[in-house]
C-alpha cells in the first residue's frame, strides 16, 4: 500500500530545474495563458553593492557599507511558437518604445505539475527580443528569445 503514495520531495532535497513554467500574470490571472513553456532561463541573479569606508586609527580595517541591490536582466529562451500574443505584445512594446510592465513569475514544478519554489517578479518589461539565425539547409528550431528587466524579486513557496 505504501508503494502507491506520492513521493513527496524531503525538505533537503535539492530542486530539479528542468520542470518549469514562467506566467505572465495581468490585472485578471495570467495574461498569456498559452505563452508559459520555455527551453532555458537565465539571469536569476542579484547582488548588493558596496562601498568602502575607510577606518580610522592604526591598524583599522576598511568596512563594506551596502548602497543598492542590483539584479541580472531575465533571459527566456524557447522555441519559436507559430502564434504567441506575448510576442505580439513585447514587439508592440520595443516598436513603441515603452515596455507594458508586468509582474513575471517563474515557478519549479513537481512531477505533478505543482509548484514547489516560485520567484516573482515584479514590474518587468521587455528590453530585448531576437531570434536565431535561419539556415535552409540546418533543419534546426527556430529558437526566440526574450530579455526582461525588473524592478525587484522575491522568493517563495506556495
Amino acid at each position: 500500500m505504501l508503494a502507491n503514495l506520492p513521493s513527496v520531495p524531503l525538505i533537503d532535497d535539492p530542486l530539479l530545474g528542468f520542470r518549469f513554467g514562467v506566467f505572465f500574470l495581468g490585472k485578471l490571472g495570467i495574461a498569456h495563458p498559452l505563452d508559459f513553456r520555455f527551453q532555458e532561463i537565465s539571469g536569476l541573479e542579484a547582488h548588493l553593492e558596496v562601498s568602502p569606508l575607510a577606518a580610522l586609527g592604526q591598524g583599522s580595517n576598511a568596512r563594506q557599507l551596502p548602497e543598492k541591490t542590483k539584479y541580472q536582466n531575465l533571459v527566456l529562451t524557447r522555441g519559436m511558437p507559430v502564434l504567441s500574443t506575448l510576442r505580439m505584445e513585447i514587439q508592440d512594446s520595443l516598436a513603441a518604445s515603452r515596455g507594458v510592465a508586468r509582474d513575471v513569475m517563474i515557478s519549479i514544478l513537481d512531477e505533478n505539475g505543482l509548484p514547489l519554489n516560485n520567484w516573482l517578479f515584479s514590474d518587468a518589461y521587455p528590453v530585448r527580443w531576437s531570434l536565431s539565425g535561419l539556415n535552409a539547409s540546418s533543419g534546426q528550431v527556430v529558437i526566440e528569445t526574450i530579455e526582461l528587466t525588473y524592478s525587484k524579486f522575491k522568493s517563495f513557496s506556495l
